[in-house]
Protein backbone atom coordinates (compact mmCIF):
# COMPACT_ATOMS: atom_id res chain seq x y z
CA UNK A 1 0.00 0.00 0.00
CA UNK A 2 2.56 2.42 0.85
CA UNK A 3 4.37 1.43 -2.49
CA UNK A 4 1.20 2.23 -4.45
CA UNK A 5 1.27 5.59 -2.73
CA UNK A 6 4.87 6.33 -3.17
CA UNK A 7 4.07 5.93 -6.72
CA UNK A 8 0.65 8.14 -6.85
CA UNK A 9 2.90 10.82 -5.33
CA UNK A 10 5.55 10.57 -7.55
CA UNK A 11 3.21 10.57 -10.92
CA UNK A 12 1.28 13.68 -9.41
CA UNK A 13 4.60 15.31 -8.81
CA UNK A 14 5.02 16.35 -12.40
CA UNK A 15 1.51 17.82 -12.58
CA UNK A 16 1.86 19.86 -9.62
CA UNK A 17 5.35 21.00 -11.24
CA UNK A 18 3.63 22.33 -14.51
CA UNK A 19 0.99 24.02 -12.78
CA UNK A 20 2.98 25.91 -10.25
CA UNK A 21 5.09 27.09 -13.84
CA UNK A 22 1.97 28.21 -15.15
CA UNK A 23 0.46 29.69 -12.07
CA UNK A 24 3.77 31.47 -11.59
CA UNK A 25 3.96 32.39 -15.38
CA UNK A 26 0.22 34.01 -15.51
CA UNK A 27 1.47 36.02 -12.06
CA UNK A 28 4.58 37.54 -13.74
CA UNK A 29 2.91 38.36 -16.80
CA UNK A 30 -0.15 40.23 -14.43
CA UNK A 31 2.08 42.13 -12.28
CA UNK A 32 4.18 43.23 -15.39
CA UNK A 33 0.88 44.36 -16.94
CA UNK A 34 -0.02 46.14 -13.97
CA UNK A 35 3.21 47.55 -14.08
CA UNK A 36 2.71 48.56 -17.57
CA UNK A 37 -0.44 49.93 -16.56
CA UNK A 38 0.76 52.17 -14.10
CA UNK A 39 3.67 53.22 -16.57
CA UNK A 40 1.41 53.85 -19.48
CA UNK A 41 -0.90 56.24 -17.10
CA UNK A 42 1.69 58.37 -16.26
CA UNK A 43 4.41 58.78 -18.72
CA UNK A 44 5.06 62.07 -21.17
CA UNK A 45 5.36 60.10 -24.65
CA UNK A 46 3.81 62.01 -27.40
CA UNK A 47 1.28 59.51 -28.05
CA UNK A 48 -2.33 59.51 -28.73
CA UNK A 49 -3.16 57.93 -25.62
CA UNK A 50 -1.66 60.02 -23.48
CA UNK A 51 -3.15 63.35 -25.52
CA UNK A 52 -6.35 62.14 -25.20
CA UNK A 53 -6.76 60.79 -21.22
CA UNK A 54 -4.69 64.09 -20.28
CA UNK A 55 -7.00 66.14 -22.60
CA UNK A 56 -10.08 64.26 -20.72
CA UNK A 57 -8.90 65.34 -17.18
CA UNK A 58 -8.67 68.35 -18.44
CA UNK A 59 -12.45 68.76 -19.52
CA UNK A 60 -13.52 67.40 -16.13
CA UNK A 61 -11.79 69.40 -13.90
CA UNK A 62 -12.86 72.79 -15.74
CA UNK A 63 -15.04 74.36 -13.10
CA UNK A 64 -16.53 76.98 -15.39
CA UNK A 65 -17.63 77.89 -18.79
CA UNK A 66 -15.02 79.92 -20.77
CA UNK A 67 -15.40 81.91 -23.79
CA UNK A 68 -13.69 79.87 -26.51
CA UNK A 69 -13.51 76.22 -26.46
CA UNK A 70 -11.11 74.68 -29.22
CA UNK A 71 -11.58 70.89 -30.55
CA UNK A 72 -10.01 68.73 -33.36
CA UNK A 73 -7.21 67.21 -33.65
CA UNK A 74 -3.46 67.25 -33.45
CA UNK A 75 -2.84 69.41 -35.12
CA UNK A 76 -4.51 72.29 -32.92
CA UNK A 77 -3.10 70.00 -30.17
CA UNK A 78 0.22 70.86 -31.00
CA UNK A 79 -0.39 73.71 -32.98
CA UNK A 80 -2.38 76.19 -30.91
CA UNK A 81 -0.85 77.75 -27.94
CA UNK A 82 -4.12 78.05 -25.42
CA UNK A 83 -2.55 81.09 -23.42
CA UNK A 84 -1.51 82.90 -26.13
CA UNK A 85 -5.31 82.51 -27.85
CA UNK A 86 -6.86 84.53 -24.93
CA UNK A 87 -3.92 86.94 -24.38
CA UNK A 88 -4.83 87.72 -28.46
CA UNK A 89 -8.94 86.92 -28.19
CA UNK A 90 -8.83 88.45 -24.41
CA UNK A 91 -11.32 85.88 -23.77
CA UNK A 92 -11.31 82.87 -21.72
CA UNK A 93 -10.40 79.78 -23.51
CA UNK A 94 -9.38 76.15 -23.36
CA UNK A 95 -7.68 73.75 -25.80
CA UNK A 96 -9.06 70.41 -25.80
CA UNK A 97 -8.01 68.90 -29.41
CA UNK A 98 -7.06 65.48 -29.23
CA UNK A 99 -6.31 63.07 -32.29
CA UNK A 100 -7.06 62.98 -35.85
CA UNK A 101 -8.81 59.20 -34.92
CA UNK A 102 -11.17 60.50 -32.24
CA UNK A 103 -13.16 61.80 -35.44
CA UNK A 104 -15.93 64.14 -35.07
CA UNK A 105 -17.53 61.76 -32.11
CA UNK A 106 -14.63 62.76 -29.79
CA UNK A 107 -15.83 66.59 -30.62
CA UNK A 108 -19.14 65.99 -29.90
CA UNK A 109 -18.71 63.69 -27.07
CA UNK A 110 -16.61 66.67 -25.14
CA UNK A 111 -18.93 69.27 -26.50
CA UNK A 112 -22.06 67.34 -24.81
CA UNK A 113 -20.60 66.92 -21.92
CA UNK A 114 -19.10 70.47 -21.08
CA UNK A 115 -22.45 71.39 -22.00
CA UNK A 116 -24.16 68.65 -19.73
CA UNK A 117 -22.29 69.52 -16.82
CA UNK A 118 -19.80 72.32 -16.83
CA UNK A 119 -22.21 74.77 -18.86
CA UNK A 120 -22.77 76.38 -22.56
CA UNK A 121 -19.11 77.95 -24.03
CA UNK A 122 -19.98 81.04 -26.08
CA UNK A 123 -17.80 80.28 -29.23
CA UNK A 124 -16.73 76.86 -29.86
CA UNK A 125 -13.67 76.45 -32.80
CA UNK A 126 -13.39 73.20 -34.20
CA UNK A 127 -9.47 72.56 -36.16
CA UNK A 128 -9.29 69.22 -38.40
CA UNK A 129 -6.95 68.55 -41.00
CA UNK A 130 -8.54 67.29 -44.68
CA UNK A 131 -7.85 63.68 -44.44
CA UNK A 132 -9.74 62.61 -41.16
CA UNK A 133 -13.26 63.22 -42.94
CA UNK A 134 -13.97 60.21 -44.85
CA UNK A 135 -12.14 58.13 -41.85
CA UNK A 136 -14.38 55.71 -39.98
CA UNK A 137 -14.93 54.65 -36.30
CA UNK A 138 -12.14 52.31 -34.44
CA UNK A 139 -13.30 52.21 -30.69
CA UNK A 140 -9.99 51.82 -29.39
CA UNK A 141 -9.14 55.32 -29.99
CA UNK A 142 -11.78 55.86 -27.19
CA UNK A 143 -10.95 53.30 -24.54
CA UNK A 144 -8.48 55.95 -23.44
CA UNK A 145 -11.42 58.15 -22.35
CA UNK A 146 -12.13 58.05 -18.54
CA UNK A 147 -15.35 57.50 -18.66
CA UNK A 148 -17.28 55.80 -15.28
CA UNK A 149 -17.59 51.49 -16.08
CA UNK A 150 -20.12 50.95 -18.41
CA UNK A 151 -20.10 54.47 -20.24
CA UNK A 152 -20.65 52.97 -23.48
CA UNK A 153 -23.85 50.76 -23.00
CA UNK A 154 -25.51 54.04 -24.00
CA UNK A 155 -24.23 53.98 -27.26
CA UNK A 156 -25.76 50.82 -27.87
CA UNK A 157 -28.84 52.10 -29.83
CA UNK A 158 -26.41 54.09 -32.36
CA UNK A 159 -24.63 50.35 -33.05
CA UNK A 160 -21.25 51.58 -31.56
CA UNK A 161 -20.72 49.66 -28.77
CA UNK A 162 -21.55 45.92 -30.60
CA UNK A 163 -20.10 42.82 -28.28
CA UNK A 164 -16.86 43.18 -30.96
CA UNK A 165 -16.24 46.77 -29.97
CA UNK A 166 -16.13 46.26 -26.23
CA UNK A 167 -14.12 43.53 -26.17
CA UNK A 168 -11.83 45.71 -28.17
CA UNK A 169 -12.31 48.19 -25.62
CA UNK A 170 -11.61 46.23 -22.86
CA UNK A 171 -8.48 44.75 -24.25
CA UNK A 172 -6.83 48.09 -24.92
CA UNK A 173 -7.66 49.10 -21.63
CA UNK A 174 -6.80 46.41 -19.64
CA UNK A 175 -3.99 44.91 -21.86
CA UNK A 176 -1.11 46.84 -22.28
CA UNK A 177 1.25 44.55 -22.66
CA UNK A 178 -1.05 43.62 -25.79
CA UNK A 179 -2.06 46.67 -26.69
CA UNK A 180 0.23 49.63 -26.23
CA UNK A 181 2.93 47.75 -27.93
CA UNK A 182 3.94 51.09 -29.27
CA UNK A 183 3.93 53.36 -26.32
CA UNK A 184 6.02 50.82 -24.35
CA UNK A 185 8.65 50.63 -27.31
CA UNK A 186 8.81 54.73 -27.28
CA UNK A 187 9.06 54.67 -23.58
CA UNK A 188 12.06 52.10 -23.80
CA UNK A 189 13.52 54.05 -26.72
CA UNK A 190 13.38 56.96 -24.58
CA UNK A 191 14.87 55.26 -21.57
CA UNK A 192 17.50 54.21 -23.72
CA UNK A 193 18.39 56.81 -25.92
CA UNK A 194 18.01 59.58 -23.31
CA UNK A 195 15.09 61.60 -25.02
CA UNK A 196 16.85 61.96 -27.97
CA UNK A 197 15.56 59.28 -29.78
CA UNK A 198 11.54 61.10 -29.69
CA UNK A 199 12.12 65.09 -29.91
CA UNK A 200 8.28 65.39 -29.66
CA UNK A 201 7.12 66.36 -26.12
CA UNK A 202 3.83 66.26 -24.44
CA UNK A 203 2.75 69.29 -22.18
CA UNK A 204 0.70 68.59 -18.32
CA UNK A 205 -2.43 69.52 -20.24
CA UNK A 206 -2.09 66.44 -23.25
CA UNK A 207 -0.86 69.51 -25.40
CA UNK A 208 2.25 68.91 -27.76
CA UNK A 209 4.94 70.61 -29.23
CA UNK A 210 7.55 69.32 -32.24
CA UNK A 211 10.97 70.39 -33.90
CA UNK A 212 11.09 71.02 -37.52
CA UNK A 213 11.81 67.80 -39.83
CA UNK A 214 11.60 69.02 -43.76
CA UNK A 215 13.05 65.52 -44.34
CA UNK A 216 9.57 64.10 -42.66
CA UNK A 217 7.74 66.78 -44.24
CA UNK A 218 8.72 65.98 -47.53
CA UNK A 219 7.82 62.09 -47.18
CA UNK A 220 4.87 62.69 -45.12
CA UNK A 221 3.11 65.01 -48.04
CA UNK A 222 4.74 62.32 -50.82
CA UNK A 223 2.44 59.74 -49.31
CA UNK A 224 -0.37 61.76 -49.35
CA UNK A 225 -0.19 62.72 -52.75
CA UNK A 226 0.27 59.19 -53.53
CA UNK A 227 -2.87 57.97 -51.67
CA UNK A 228 -4.77 60.79 -53.64
CA UNK A 229 -4.25 60.05 -56.78
CA UNK A 230 -6.32 56.33 -56.44
CA UNK A 231 -9.28 58.31 -54.45
CA UNK A 232 -11.19 60.03 -57.12
CA UNK A 233 -13.92 61.30 -55.07
CA UNK A 234 -14.36 62.43 -51.55
CA UNK A 235 -17.02 62.01 -49.25
CA UNK A 236 -18.28 62.76 -45.63
CA UNK A 237 -18.29 59.15 -43.77
CA UNK A 238 -21.59 58.54 -42.27
CA UNK A 239 -20.14 58.18 -38.81
CA UNK A 240 -18.44 62.00 -38.89
CA UNK A 241 -21.23 63.68 -41.28
CA UNK A 242 -23.93 62.59 -38.49
CA UNK A 243 -22.01 63.57 -35.20
CA UNK A 244 -20.84 67.14 -37.30
CA UNK A 245 -24.68 68.42 -37.96
CA UNK A 246 -25.33 66.52 -33.94
CA UNK A 247 -22.71 69.57 -33.02
CA UNK A 248 -24.45 72.23 -35.11
CA UNK A 249 -27.67 71.11 -33.99
CA UNK A 250 -26.47 71.80 -30.09
CA UNK A 251 -25.26 75.56 -31.40
CA UNK A 252 -28.80 76.22 -32.23
CA UNK A 253 -30.44 74.64 -28.97
CA UNK A 254 -27.97 76.51 -27.40
CA UNK A 255 -27.19 79.43 -29.24
CA UNK A 256 -23.63 79.39 -29.44
CA UNK A 257 -21.27 79.70 -32.04
CA UNK A 258 -19.32 77.19 -34.31
CA UNK A 259 -16.36 78.07 -36.26
CA UNK A 260 -15.34 75.08 -38.63
CA UNK A 261 -11.66 75.30 -40.28
CA UNK A 262 -8.91 73.09 -41.61
CA UNK A 263 -5.56 72.52 -40.07
CA UNK A 264 -2.32 73.83 -40.59
CA UNK A 265 -0.38 72.45 -43.68
CA UNK A 266 2.50 72.07 -45.69
CA UNK A 267 3.00 74.67 -48.82
CA UNK A 268 4.09 72.23 -51.03
CA UNK A 269 1.40 70.01 -50.42
CA UNK A 270 -1.18 72.12 -50.94
CA UNK A 271 0.27 73.59 -54.06
CA UNK A 272 -0.14 69.72 -55.87
CA UNK A 273 -3.12 69.62 -58.45
CA UNK A 274 -4.04 65.83 -57.58
CA UNK A 275 -4.27 67.59 -53.88
CA UNK A 276 -6.14 70.74 -54.78
CA UNK A 277 -9.13 68.39 -56.89
CA UNK A 278 -9.59 66.44 -53.90
CA UNK A 279 -9.29 69.21 -51.53
CA UNK A 280 -11.79 71.87 -53.24
CA UNK A 281 -14.28 68.84 -52.84
CA UNK A 282 -13.90 68.57 -49.19
CA UNK A 283 -13.87 72.38 -48.59
CA UNK A 284 -16.66 72.45 -50.73
CA UNK A 285 -18.86 69.87 -49.04
CA UNK A 286 -17.87 71.16 -45.38
CA UNK A 287 -19.22 74.98 -46.90
CA UNK A 288 -22.39 72.85 -47.65
CA UNK A 289 -23.11 71.26 -44.66
CA UNK A 290 -22.54 74.48 -42.26
CA UNK A 291 -24.51 76.70 -44.35
CA UNK A 292 -27.86 74.75 -42.94
CA UNK A 293 -27.38 76.74 -39.92
CA UNK A 294 -27.02 80.18 -39.26
CA UNK A 295 -24.51 80.14 -35.93
CA UNK A 296 -21.96 77.85 -37.60
CA UNK A 297 -19.19 79.25 -40.38
CA UNK A 298 -17.05 77.31 -42.00
CA UNK A 299 -13.60 79.17 -42.88
CA UNK A 300 -11.82 78.33 -45.95
CA UNK A 301 -8.58 77.72 -46.28
CA UNK A 302 -8.40 81.06 -48.88
CA UNK A 303 -8.92 83.13 -45.76
CA UNK A 304 -7.20 81.74 -43.40
CA UNK A 305 -3.67 81.14 -45.75
CA UNK A 306 -2.17 78.35 -42.69
CA UNK A 307 0.78 77.27 -44.69
CA UNK A 308 4.08 77.07 -43.97
CA UNK A 309 7.39 75.87 -45.15
CA UNK A 310 8.46 72.55 -44.44
CA UNK A 311 11.21 73.91 -42.26
CA UNK A 312 8.51 75.48 -40.10
CA UNK A 313 6.72 71.80 -39.86
CA UNK A 314 6.98 68.24 -38.09
CA UNK A 315 4.95 66.77 -40.73
CA UNK A 316 2.94 67.75 -43.31
CA UNK A 317 0.02 69.47 -41.11
CA UNK A 318 1.75 69.46 -37.67
CA UNK A 319 4.23 72.87 -37.05
CA UNK A 320 6.91 72.67 -35.36
CA UNK A 321 7.33 74.50 -31.77
CA UNK A 322 9.00 77.92 -33.31
CA UNK A 323 5.53 78.50 -35.21
CA UNK A 324 2.72 78.07 -32.40
CA UNK A 325 2.68 81.64 -31.83
CA UNK A 326 2.69 82.76 -35.47
CA UNK A 327 -0.43 80.04 -36.03
CA UNK A 328 -2.09 81.10 -32.92
CA UNK A 329 -1.69 84.51 -33.88
CA UNK A 330 -2.89 83.87 -37.50
CA UNK A 331 -6.25 82.15 -36.52
CA UNK A 332 -6.84 84.86 -34.03
CA UNK A 333 -6.97 87.66 -36.64
CA UNK A 334 -8.90 85.76 -38.80
CA UNK A 335 -11.83 84.66 -36.10
CA UNK A 336 -12.09 88.35 -35.47
CA UNK A 337 -12.80 89.47 -38.76
CA UNK A 338 -15.47 86.71 -39.75
CA UNK A 339 -16.92 86.43 -35.97
CA UNK A 340 -21.19 85.86 -36.58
Amino acid sequence: MKENKVKINESSKPLKRLATLILGIFLFIFIINCYFIYLCNDCNINSQSMVIKRKWRKLFNLSKPVDWVILGDSSCTCGIDEKYFELRMNKSATNLCTVGNSLILGDYLMLEYLIKNIGVPKNVLIVHVYDIWERNFDITCYSEIPFKYGYWNNLIPLGLSNLNNLIKLHIVQYLPIYSKNITLRRIAENAIYKNKKHKNIMLKDGSTRGEANPEEVLKDAELHIQKLRIIENFSISKINREYMEKIFQLSEKYQFKVYLINGPMYNGLYSDSGFQNYFQQVEGELLLVSNKYPNVKYIPSNKLKLLFDKNQMSNSDHVAKTVVKPLTRKIVQVLKKEQL
